[in-house]
């Protein structure tokens, strides 16, 4: 005989629903630890189903280590990481369980170590939605780090987040650097940084449209030149208006705080 207290042990220890808890048990005439198979089985065909729905919500996850809780030999794990896991509502992007696992994956990417397929589906099975790990960055170890995110429903979770890699400076200033970063979206540091696959089609897109508007070549040229030293200023971050003072740029707030940034990237959800 399936008990109501069999029904809600059973419900705490899988986080299925109670029916489906109840159906199990009944299904395993009682025995509590066929019916937890059961619902593992039921459940890894949900997730299955599941994993073919869009998922664009989400939430970006940021872990730094502290120095003091590595030996600072190569041993294959990472001074920090930064995930972006997409779900399909914003509701489950609010839920306690589905931050905890974006902060707990950002935490063992530092590790490098991976969310077994079975976590991913068990997770899926209980908020009910498609779970996908889209994206993750690691940074090497570094003596400073630092980081920011955007719209954050907790600490070190957000909707765009930044972390930069640096030396020189103080954290205030390379704190301010990131949210710069997080506002700006620039594509590089610097225009010898820039992916130059993209640099040659976006020339070719002004030349393409000179060509169409009919001016002359020497014309045309001019105009390609303008535009791309106008593109390129706008995307590199050495070259942008610092948004907190915008009378000068990045590369001047770097020298004058004796600031060297080795790196940077930034993760936004839904862009």
């Amino acid at each position: 005989m399936v008990t109501a207290q069999m029904v809600s042990d059973l419900r705490r220890a899988t986080g299925a629903g109670m029916m489906d808890c109840k159906q199990a048990l009944t299904e395993a005439d009682g025995d509590i630890e066929l019916a937890n198979d059961l619902l593992r089985k039921k459940g890894k065909k949900i997730a299955d189903k599941k994993g073919s729905r869009e998922a664009t919500e989400g939430l970006i996850g940021v872990h730094i280590r502290e120095n003091s809780e590595h030996v600072r030999e190569k041993d294959g794990t990472y001074s920090g990481a930064m995930v972006m896991v997409n779900c399909e509502t914003d509701f489950v992007a609010k839920n306690e369980m589905f931050q905890a696992f974006v902060k707990d994956t950002a935490r063992r990417a530092t590790m490098a170590a991976n969310v077994s397929t079975e976590e991913l589906s068990e997770l899926i099975q209980q908020v009910g939605e498609n779970i996908v790990i889209s994206e993750t960055i690691v940074i090497p170890w570094a003596d400073n780090i630092a980081s920011y995110v955007h719209n954050s429903p907790a600490d070190d979770l957000g909707t765009i987040a930044v972390i930069m890699n640096y030396t020189g400076g103080n954290e205030s200033i390379a704190k301010q650097i990131c949210m710069h970063i997080a506002a700006t979206k620039p594509k590089a540091l610097s225009s010898d940084s820039l992916d130059q696959a993209w640099v040659e089609k976006e020339r070719q897109f002004f030349i393409d449209q000179a060509v169409e508007s009919g001016k002359p070549p020497e014309i045309a040229e001019k105009m390609v030149t303008g535009r791309m030293k106008k593109v390129l200023k706008e995307v590199c971050l050495l070259d942008q208006k610092f948004v907190m003072d915008e009378t000068i740029t990045i590369e001047e707030v770097l020298k004058e705080h004796e600031l060297v940034i080795h790196g940077f990237k930034r993760l936004a959800i839904s862009e």
